[in-house]
């Protein structure tokens, strides 16, 4: 997997504090989990569709998508940038390729 590749990441998703925001947790390569926050633009249905501003609704959990940066693979893992600006390793099976080109950057 080339390093800067753009990846799709699973994760859980809820909505955040902020109708422009989500809150998503990915299950890091030791086991433990990550909680971050990130803009929407960031997130997709498992089927590759954006999330819709309405999705998810209330407190409701849902299976999904957040788009990683690729930086290096190490052994069965992958070292990947998310957009909370956080670095963590995941188990290469958490990747998918890039579920659409999203014009987007990671700062």
């Amino acid at each position: 997997m080339p390093m800067n590749d753009l990846v799709a990441l699973a994760c859980r998703i809820t909505s955040g504090v902020f109708s422009s925001e989500l809150v998503f947790e990915i299950r890091l390569a030791d086991g433990t989990v990550h909680q971050g926050v990130a803009s929407r633009r960031y997130f997709f249905t498992k089927e590759g569709k954006a999330i819709a501003v309405h999705e998810p609704v209330g407190d409701q959990e849902v299976d999904g998508l957040v788009l990683a940066q690729v930086l290096r693979k190490q052994g069965d893992n992958i070292l990947v940038s998310i957009p909370d600006g956080e670095v963590v390793t995941v188990d290469e099976d958490l990747i998918s390729p890039c579920v659409e080109d999203p014009g987007r950057v990671f700062v």
